[in-house]
C-alpha cells in the first residue's frame, strides 16, 4: 500500500470515526419532532411495512399520494424500514443517514483521487466533512440524501469506466444511476451530462446505452406504476415556488445568487473563491473529457436547479461535489493544505441537536387518555415546523393510535371536533387570516378556549 493512499485511509477513518460520534450524539440529545416533509417520508416508509405484512403487493412499488407531495420513489425508503421499529425512528433515520453521508462523502473523495490524485481527495474528504450547509439535510429523513450518494459515486464510476470505454465498469455505473433515479425522479437531470459524454463518442456508445438500460430496468416498474399520478404533481410542486413560497423571479440576480450563497454557507466564501479559482485553474492546464464531463456536469445542475421557481438547497446537493473534486484537481500543495484549514474552520458551524421538549407525545397522551374508547377528531390550528397535523399525525400513526385523526383547517373549528391544538406563539407558515384570528381569542380570558 502506497504511503499516498495509506494518508487518505487514515484521514477517512478519522473523519468517519467523528461523524459516527456526532450521529450518536444526535440521536442521545435531540428532541425535535420531526417537521413537515420527514412525517411524510416515514409515513411513506409505514405504508411500504404495512403493505408487506398485509400481503399487498403491488403497494409495495405503488406509491400512496399526500397532499402538496408528489409520489417519491422507493429506495431511500425502503432503507428507513429498519429504523421504524426504534422509539422515535425520526432520530434513528440519522443512522441511515450516516450510510449516505459516508458514501456521498467517499465518492467525492474518489472524484478528486481521479482527477487530482490524493492531495485533491484529502482536500476534498475535508471540504465536505466540516461542511456545515452539507451535513445540515442529513440530520432528517429525506430522499435527496439518497439521491446525492447515488448520484456522486455514479460520476466517480463513470471516470473509472473512462467514461464508457470499459464494460464492466460502465455496468456498475449503470447501477449507481439506477439507484440514483429510484431515489428521487430528478436524478435524471443531474445524470443528462453523463449520459450524454457516453453517447456522444462512437467508441462509448454501446457501454453508455448498456448502462443506461440497466438503470432504466431497475426503475422502469415503480415509474411504470406511479407516472400518470406522479407528473402532474411534480410540476405543482415545481411551480410553487413564485406564487406561494416567495422565492426569488428567476430573471432575477437574488435568484441567480441564490445557490452561490448556500455554496458559501457549505465551504466559506474564501473556500468557495478557491474552489472556483481552482476549477478554471484545472480547465486551462486539462481540458480532456474527464475535467470536462465534472464541469459540465456542475454547469448544467446550476442553470436547471436556479432556472427551477421551487427553491431548496437540497436541490444542489446531488452536484455539489463536483464543486471541491474539480477545483482542488489542480492545485499545488500549499493551496490544498490551505482549503483544508479553511474547512476545518467550518467544523464550528456543524448542525446541534435541540434538547428542547415540544411536548407533542404528551399531547398526544392526553388525548389518547381523554378520548374514552371513542374515536377522536383532533384540528390543529398551528403549521410550524414541529408541530403541525402532518407531524401529530405521523407520530400518533407510529404510536398505533389508530382512532385519533388529524387535520388543519384554515377557517374555522368545525363543529364535530373533539379537540383543538393551538401554538399561540409562532404559529407557523401559510395560516390564513380566520385561523390567526381563532389563535388570538385563545388569549382572552371570556373566550369559549376558557369554557
Amino acid at each position: 500500500m502506497s504511503r499516498r493512499l495509506s494518508f487518505v485511509l487514515g484521514l477517512s477513518l478519522v473523519l468517519g470515526v467523528f461523524h459516527a460520534v456526532l450521529a450518536a450524539q444526535w440521536v442521545r440529545v435531540d428532541r425535535q419532532p420531526p417537521a413537515w416533509d420527514p412525517a411524510v417520508h416515514l409515513g411513506t416508509t409505514l405504508d411500504y411495512r404495512e403493505a408487506f405484512s398485509e400481503g399487498r403487493w403491488l403497494d409495495l412499488i405503488r406509491t400512496k399520494p399526500r397532499p402538496g407531495h408528489p409520489q417519491y420513489p422507493i429506495a431511500y425508503h425502503y432503507s428507513l424500514l429498519p429504523v421504524l421499529g426504534a422509539e422515535a425512528p425520526h432520530r434513528a433515520a440519522v443512522i441511515v443517514n450516516l450510510f449516505y453521508f459516508f458514501l456521498f462523502v467517499g465518492a467525492a473523495g474518489w472524484l478528486a483521487w481521479q482527477l487530482g490524485g490524493a492531495g485533491a481527495c484529502a482536500a476534498t474528504l475535508c471540504a465536505a466533512a466540516f461542511s456545515p450547509g452539507l451535513l445540515y439535510k442529513f440530520r432528517e429523513p429525506f430522499p435527496d440524501l439518497a439521491l446525492c450518494a447515488w448520484t456522486t459515486l455514479t460520476y466517480a464510476l463513470a471516470l473509472r469506466s473512462k467514461l464508457f470505454s470499459d464494460r464492466r465498469w460502465a455496468w456498475a455505473t449503470g447501477v449507481a444511476a439506477g439507484l440514483s433515479v429510484l431515489s428521487k425522479w430528478g436524478a435524471v437531470l443531474y445524470l443528462a451530462p453523463a449520459v450524454a459524454f457516453g453517447l456522444y463518442d462512437k467508441k462509448t456508445r454501446r457501454f453508455c446505452l448498456e448502462a443506461v438500460g440497466l438503470g432504466a430496468a431497475m426503475a422502469l416498474p415503480w415509474y411504470l406504476v406511479n407516472s400518470a399520478a406522479m407528473l402532474p404533481r411534480i410540476w405543482t410542486s415545481v411551480m410553487l415556488g413564485h406564487r406561494g413560497m416567495g422565492y426569488p423571479a428567476t430573471g432575477t440576480l437574488a435568484n441567480w445568487l441564490y445557490y452561490p450563497r448556500w455554496l458559501a454557507e457549505c465551504f466559506s466564501w474564501t473556500g468557495l473563491v478557491l474552489m472556483v479559482g481552482g476549477c478554471a485553474w484545472t480547465l486551462r492546464k486539462n481540458r480532456k473529457r474527464p475535467q470536462l464531463l465534472i464541469a459540465s456536469w456542475l454547469v448544467f445542475s446550476y442553470l436547471f436547479t436556479s432556472l427551477v421557481p421551487s427553491k431548496d438547497n437540497r436541490y444542489f446537493l446531488p452536484a455539489a461535489m463536483a464543486l471541491p473534486a474539480l477545483g482542488f484537481a489542480a492545485l499545488p500543495v500549499p493551496a490544498l493544505a490551505a482549503a483544508a484549514g479553511i474547512a476545518l474552520l467550518q467544523a464550528g458551524e456543524l448542525r446541534k441537536p435541540d434538547p428542547s421538549q415540544w411536548h407533542a407525545e404528551s399531547v398526544l397522551a392526553e388525548i389518547e387518555s381523554r378520548r374514552g374508547g371513542k374515536s377522536a377528531t383532533v384540528s390543529v390550528l398551528a403549521n410550524h415546523q414541529a408541530i403541525s397535523a402532518t407531524t401529530l399525525s405521523w407520530l400518533a400513526r407510529h404510536q398505533g393510535l389508530s382512532q385519533v385523526h388529524f387535520g388543519g383547517y384554515q377557517s374555522e373549528i368545525p363543529e364535530w371536533t373533539d379537540f383543538v391544538v393551538v401554538k399561540t406563539e409562532d404559529p407557523g407558515v401559510f395560516l390564513s387570516d380566520p385561523t390567526r384570528g381563532i389563535l388570538a381569542q385563545e388569549k382572552n380570558e371570556n373566550s369559549f378556549f376558557r369554557s
